[in-house]
């Protein structure tokens, strides 16, 4: 019998002690990742996902659609949701 594991991974939110899936896991890597550069860049996260076209969100935008697609592996829909634009705006930032 093993005993109990020494995993820091994030436990499921029904409260079994479960792991999360990995679906779950790459949302909220998302959602930390997108806080993080937003409090670096002196944006609130709002801003961002509102969907205004002033360039430094559009530049901060792009290059989270690209680090959010190409190296968390989410889904351009995801992404879409998690910046506040168009399925279509995440295909063409990459």
């Amino acid at each position: 019998m093993r005993g109990p594991s020494s995993r820091t991974t994030p436990t499921c939110s029904c409260g079994v002690g479960r792991e999360a899936p990995p679906f779950l896991r790459r949302l909220r890597a998302a959602q930390a990742l997108v806080r993080q550069r937003c409090a670096r860049e002196h944006l609130s996260v709002e801003e961002l996902r509102m969907g205004a076209r002033r360039r430094r969100l559009s530049t901060l935008r792009a290059q989270l659609a690209v680090h959010l697609v190409t190296r968390l592996g989410l889904s351009l829909a995801d992404a879409a949701r998690h910046l506040g634009v168009s399925t279509s705006g995440i295909a063409k930032a990459e």
